[in-house]
């Protein structure tokens, strides 16, 4: 209060006095913080003050001492304390240590200041999670260790120390201010064992925090090792046993064992044996006699594959001749027998010799091939008599049997004699001549000569009394080797056989110049290469094959008679080409012409990349699609989430869409961007805008949750302080009840407002569900502040420089209004 006069009349009395009034000046009387204050506290400070009489407004300035912005409040006109609650920090400390803490108390025309020292004590730092990169190894792989931990302390740095509890040195890192993560270098254990891994985290104060895992290491799994293997022989064409005995250190094992038998044969399935089984055994016909290699493959569940070999020999079988037969069963002189019979024989690969023995002094043999197990053969006797027959067969291991039958040759006409049959070599569809010539010693006989030219074809040929030799000629249209028979049949109905082989030989064909059509292609554009050949053989069929010079093949059957062809052909890429065209007969005779054709570029870049976001909480999947008519390109598509996460896939040839997932750690907007890329170069892209809110478990996280997400929207300062002011605020109040945020004229409705004005759609559509989420979290019911009407009034956040010249104008408004007072 300032001087002020006052007139004072008293009866009777003249005069006047005047009598002066100080205002009086605050006293702060007491000043505590009420309690310990540790890092990450906002702590609140209690202060009670005298000023005389005076209904004063007063404010309050607290310089915290650790250099963060002091904090300034208003008390209410009257008033006597800083409140139940007292005056709040509005920012927490960051670091331990001694502070003093500066009080300054104004009631506009004066100010006293009081000041108070602590420590702000250290908070121990807590582990949050510790793993390692895989729970089980082998010796001598790489184990590495990741953690995260939480310290109230935001200025504090950290050391991790990690002891991988196989006594080899522990790992140490420093971490700087702010880095709440950590992941080591690799480490190998030299031995197997379980061993327990503990990360010891140590703030700057010397306070930490411990956590552990456990790590089992295995020794590798050891292949397995043949015990004994061998092989049992037994005779051609029957079993031989094959037996396998091995071990294996790893008894968990399965394995599978496959046999070559080394004969040829396709080697047997492989068989599969249970974990436990050691032993193997299997049985095998050999077709013939010989010295083979048998080899066993043996391969365990880890996929370690051991081989044995053991050679076997079979023993060689003789073949046993059955009883012969003749036809006829009678003969005369120069008639002919034939003697035909049956063998067995256990060697289906064998083959044979057959020894006829006439018993007129002659003998033939002949070959028998392996599979054929019986034979016939001919014989004419130039005189009459009783002979016995004996037909013996051997292997080409040389053992042998015989069997024997009796034939009565009775005296008749002489048949004719001395047959000679003899053929000109020829190329196919050309012709040969038959020389046929032969004796009889009844010069009045005729005879008719029968021929079958080995190829469907008969002719025959009429011989006048004494002609005994003839000359025919036969075309053959294809290649091959033609036996021809032939029968000399006398008039009595004597006769003499023989024959000869002819061979006609394969004649390639021959190509003339190829087409082009169209003559100019693009890539991707069909091209038909066409041409005529020549070829003798009327009767051969062809494959044309196209090397189409791109590395692709494609073979066209041709029928017998056809000479022309045509094949089409698509180039993926540019380039000149050498076609190269084929033809190749039955018999494998070809010709080759080649030409060149000069594809050109024609590219389509893909276009019309479409993203289709769906958002669930954290949870966003894309399903996109694309166009590019190049239907063989393949392509790449890379999501990129907004969040430092990419997403990658090949996509195969053809296929134009394509999905993915993630999964956000944080709330906000995101933009979402996609690329498809082809072979060539050439891509697409397109983006997508999401808003993503991750739940969180209790109303001060949801809280938490809102700073960061405002944090991440990069607002100008003003608008940023003061919606992280409204969060602060919210916080504060919810230990006095839930008001605040389910209120929808509380801090939190009031932020709402704000935000609603001053952010965009996808920034206020995330924020508002985390409102949500902090009014459920806080139990408020259905009611949601975000219905709340907005205010009319314009909320304007306050720069440094406002609040000081704000704080000039209370100072100044006060003298005036103390100057009005006084007058």
């Amino acid at each position: 209060m300032g001087g002020l006069s006052v007139a004072i009349a008293a009866a009777g009395l003249l005069g006047s006095s005047s009598v002066a009034f100080a205002a009086s000046k605050p006293s702060i009387t007491t000043w505590n913080l009420g309690g310990l204050v540790y890092e990450g506290d906002r702590p609140s400070m209690f202060a009670t003050f005298t000023d005389g009489t005076d209904n004063d407004a007063y404010s309050v300035e607290i310089d915290w001492g650790d250099g963060s912005q002091n904090d300034v409040f208003a008390l209410a006109n009257g008033a006597r304390d800083f409140g139940p609650n007292g005056l709040r920090k509005s920012v927490p400390y960051v670091n331990d240590g001694a502070v003093r803490i500066v009080i300054t108390l104004n009631d506009g025309l004066n100010a006293t200041s009081r000041f108070i020292g602590t420590t702000v004590l250290n908070a121990t730092p807590s582990m949050s999670s510790f793993a390692l990169s895989s729970a089980t190894v082998d010796t001598g792989q790489d184990v590495t260790a990741t953690g995260a931990f939480t310290d109230a302390g935001a200025a504090d740095t950290h050391t991790v120390t990690v002891d991988w509890g196989d006594g080899s040195a522990a790992t140490s890192m420093n971490l700087a201010a702010g880095v709440p993560t950590f992941t080591t270098a690799a480490h190998t254990y030299a031995a197997a064992g379980d061993f327990t891994v503990t990360a010891t985290v140590t703030d700057n104060a010397g306070a930490t925090a411990t956590a552990t895992a456990t790590v089992s290491v295995q020794k590798p799994n050891q292949a397995p090792s043949v015990v004994s293997f061998d092989v049992a022989a037994g005779g051609e064409g029957s079993t031989s046993t094959l037996a396998l005995t091995f071990a294996d250190a790893d008894a968990a094992d399965t394995h599978s064992v496959s046999v070559d038998w080394g004969d040829g044969s396709t080697p047997d399935p492989a068989a599969d044996l249970s974990a436990g089984v050691t032993s193997f055994g299997a049985t095998h016909v050999f077709a013939d006699t010989g010295t083979y290699s048998v080899v066993v493959t043996l391969s365990d569940s880890a996929s370690h594959t051991v081989t044995a070999s053991s050679s076997v020999s079979p023993t060689n079988v003789a073949p046993a001749v059955g009883s012969l037969s003749l036809s006829p069963s009678s003969v005369v002189d120069h008639q002919t027998v034939t003697v035909s019979g049956s063998f067995t024989d256990p060697g289906t690969a064998d083959t044979f010799t057959l020894t006829l023995n006439w018993g007129d002094g002659t003998s033939s043999s002949q070959s028998v091939s392996a599979g054929t197990r019986s034979f016939s053969a001919t014989h004419a006797y130039n005189a009459a008599g009783p002979v016995t027959i004996q037909a013996t067969v051997a292997d080409r291991d040389l053992a042998k049997s015989s069997s024997t039958a009796d034939l009565d040759v009775l005296a008749s006409n002489h048949a004719p004699a001395d047959l000679a049959v003899g053929a000109t070599a020829l190329l196919e569809g050309g012709s040969t001549t038959l020389d046929v010539s032969f004796t009889d010693a009844e010069v009045t006989d005729t005879h008719t000569v029968a021929i079958t030219w080995g190829d469907g074809a008969t002719d025959s040929v009429a011989l006048a009394a004494g002609a005994t030799s003839t000359s025919p000629t036969h075309t053959y249209l294809e290649t091959g080797t033609y036996t021809v028979a032939v029968t000399v049949t006398d008039g009595g109905g004597m006769s003499v056989a023989g024959g000869t082989t002819v061979t006609a030989t394969n004649v390639s064909p021959s190509l003339s110049s190829l087409a082009v059509t169209p003559s100019s292609v693009t890539d991707h554009q069909t091209v038909t290469v066409s041409g005529t050949f020549s070829d003798p053989g009327t009767a051969d069929t062809y494959t044309v094959t196209f090397a189409w010079g791109d590395g692709s093949t494609s073979p066209q059957p041709l029928a017998a008679g056809t000479r022309s062809f045509s094949g089409s052909h698509a180039y993926v890429t540019s380039g000149t080409y050498n076609v190269v065209v084929t033809v190749t007969d039955r018999d494998s005779g070809s010709g080759t012409q080649d030409v060149s054709v000069v594809v050109s570029a024609r590219n389509t870049v893909p276009s019309a990349l479409a993203i289709d976001p769906s958002v669930a909480g954290a949870n966003v999947t894309v399903n996109a699609s694309f166009a590019d008519p190049d239907a063989l390109d393949t392509h790449v598509a890379t999501l990129t989430w907004g969040d430092g996460a990419t997403t990658t896939q090949t996509l195969a040839a053809g296929a134009t869409t394509f999905s993915a997932a993630h999964v956000y750690e944080a709330s906000g907007a995101y933009t979402i961007a996609a690329t498809v890329t082809e072979p060539s170069g050439a891509s697409t892209s397109a983006t997508a805008q999401v808003a993503v809110t991750v739940a969180a478990s209790s109303t001060s996280d949801v809280l938490d949750q809102m700073s960061a997400l405002i944090t991440s929207f990069n607002l100008d300062r003003n608008n940023e302080r003061w919606l992280l002011r409204r969060i602060d605020d919210t916080k504060a109040s919810l230990a006095y009840g839930n008001d605040q945020v389910c209120s929808s004229t509380g801090t939190l409705a009031h932020l709402l407002q704000y935000a609603q004005r001053t952010l965009t759609n996808d920034q206020y559509a995330a924020l508002s569900g985390l409102a949500t989420q902090a009014q459920t979290a806080a139990g408020c019911g259905s009611a949601s502040v975000r219905t709340t009407k907005q205010p009319t009034k314009t909320v304007v956040a306050t720069t440094t420089s406002d609040k000081n010249k704000t704080e000039k104008s209370k100072k100044t408004d006060a003298k005036r209004s103390a100057g009005r007072d006084s007058r």
